[in-house]
């Protein structure tokens, strides 16, 4: 059985940062060293990684100059994919970037 599961949040970027992408150095940083994740690669539309049969995808969409929508995705055959889902979230949290 396949499962799917996302989030979605708005992410304010200030000017401590260089833009957004610096932004997803940080996150492809955070799921590699902080989360175990493999095969961590950044694109132009997103960061993804692989981790114990979950793939996920954080994706940013521009709203304003300075502000993005953060999508979280995550797909796999067990349920364990909304538990890495979760957890990929909450490590978003923890990235300050005012």
């Amino acid at each position: 059985m396949a499962f799917l599961w996302w989030n979605s949040s708005v992410r304010n970027i200030g000017p401590a940062i260089s833009g957004i992408g610096e932004l997803k150095f940080l996150i492809e940083n955070a799921l590699r060293d902080e989360m175990g994740f493999r095969d961590v690669a950044s694109s132009p539309l997103d960061v993804a990684g692989n981790k114990d049969g979950v793939r996920v995808s954080i994706a940013h969409f521009q709203k304003t100059p300075s502000s993005f929508w953060e999508l979280v995705i995550a797909a796999g055959d067990t349920e364990q994919t909304k538990a890495t889902n979760d957890a990929v979230v909450e490590m978003l949290k923890k990235i300050k970037v005012l």
